[in-house]
């Protein structure tokens, strides 16, 4: 079997494994299609961190995470009747995320630890200041890269290399096939790479 066609397989069988599977929160869903504040409320609370961490991973800005968290609940909650349950509430949610994080322009500065926090390995550079200095210089040049992809490329590569999600995660969420996935990927790094390679290496 061709590799394109094996990937396309294998995204149908993940799409009918995830809508054969049973859906975590499909009480809630339920009882907020009917009104229901509190399955409201529990919905929230329960994707609340992981939908403003990934709306961060975007726009790299508490603020503007926040305001994308209070758009996706109120689309979401507005939008119930539409969601037919073809795939979990978390795949749809995380969706909406996304399409709402790239479609918002930043209109403050980025928070310099909002892609890769410089404390992660601060541990191993302390009594070397030199070394900090270039390792903060470096992630700073790639988040700014990164930035600078487009946005279908952009959200595949902060899917992919900073949530660390699966081909397979990325094409529920997006709505592409997994083959579509590892395009984008492998155009990202080609782009990153010839951008890097300048500011890097010069």
């Amino acid at each position: 079997m061709r590799e394109g066609a094996s990937m396309g397989w294998r995204t149908m069988v993940g799409k009918r494994q995830e809508a054969n599977a049973p859906d975590p929160d499909a009480k809630w869903v339920s009882q907020a299609r009917q009104g229901d504040v509190r399955a409201c409320e529990s919905l929230f609370l329960k994707y609340r961190a992981t939908t403003f961490r990934l709306a961060l991973r975007f726009v790299e800005n508490a603020d503007d995470a926040e305001e994308i968290v209070t758009d996706v609940f109120v689309r979401a909650f507005r939008s119930l009747s539409s969601f037919r349950g073809d795939c979990l509430f978390s795949t749809w949610l995380h969706r909406i995320t996304v399409n709402a994080a790239l479609n918002v322009k930043s209109r403050r500065p980025a928070d310099t630890a909002s892609l890769d926090d410089p404390t992660t390995h601060a541990a191993a550079l302390v009594g070397n200041p030199q070394a900090m200095i270039e390792e903060l210089e470096r992630r700073r040049t790639v988040r700014r890269a990164v930035r600078e992809l487009s946005p279908k490329l952009r959200a595949v590569v902060v899917l992919h290399y900073f949530e660390g999600w699966t081909c397979e995660q990325i094409a529920d969420v997006l709505n592409i096939s997994v083959g579509t996935v590892w395009s984008r990927l492998n155009a990202a790094k080609a782009k990153l790479a010839q951008r890097l390679r300048g500011e890097l290496f010069d």
